[in-house]
C-alpha cells in the first residue's frame, strides 16, 4: 500500500453565543478606548502608550472567537487540530485508526456514553461522522468530524474491516 495523506480545513459555524461574545468584545473595546481617551486629557502620555496596545489587543481578542479545525490523515494516523483566530493551533488528538471500533454518521445522542468527546465539526448538523476508539490518554473517545470525501476515503482505508463504511472508495 502506498503512502496516504489527506488534509482538510473546516470552519466552525458561528453560534449565537459566539455572536454575543463578539458584540460584547466590540462594546467593551469602545468603552475601554473612550476611557483611555478621557484619561489622556489629564495625562497625554497614556494616550500615546495605551491606546494602540489596547486596540491591537481588542482586535486579537475579537479574532479569537473564530474557530477552525484541521484534519490530517497520514498512513493510519489521524490528527485533529483546533485553530483559533487563524493563528493559535492546539492539537486536540492524535489517534491510530486501527484502534477505531465504530465509524458511522453522527447522531445527536451518540456522544453521551463516552469518557471524552472531541467535537471538531462545523456545527451545521449535516455530514458529520463519528469515530469511536479506545485511546490510552483519553479512554473511550468519540471524535466528531465534518469530513470531505478525501478524508472519508483516507480514514476508511485504515479503519478495521469490520467498521469500514460501505460505498466509499479507499483510493479516492
Amino acid at each position: 500500500m502506498s503512502d496516504i495523506f489527506a488534509e482538510q480545513l473546516v470552519v466552525k459555524k458561528s453560534s449565537s453565543a459566539d455572536n454575543a461574545r463578539r458584540v460584547m468584545i466590540a462594546v467593551g473595546s469602545v468603552f475601554i478606548c473612550l476611557a483611555i481617551v478621557w484619561l489622556a486629557f489629564w495625562y497625554i502620555i497614556y494616550l500615546l502608550a495605551a491606546l494602540p496596545f489596547t486596540i491591537l489587543y481588542q482586535v486579537r481578542l475579537f479574532r479569537s472567537v473564530f474557530t477552525e479545525y484541521e484534519y490530517s490523515v497520514t498512513n493510519g494516523e489521524i490528527d485533529v487540530i483546533k485553530i483559533t483566530g487563524k493563528s493559535k493551533r492546539v492539537a486536540l488528538i492524535t489517534a491510530e485508526l486501527k484502534d477505531v471500533y465504530s465509524f458511522a454518521k453522527f447522531n445527536k445522542g451518540d456522544a453521551d456514553r463516552y469518557d471524552t468527546v472531541i467535537a471538531a465539526h462545523d456545527r451545521s448538523g449535516q455530514g458529520a461522522y463519528r469515530l469511536s476508539l479506545k485511546n490510552p490518554k483519553y479512554g473511550d473517545t468519540i471524535i466528531i468530524l465534518s469530513p470531505d470525501k478525501r478524508i472519508l476515503s483516507a480514514v476508511n482505508a485504515f479503519v478495521p474491516k469490520a467498521v469500514k463504511l460501505e460505498g466509499i472508495s479507499d483510493t479516492e
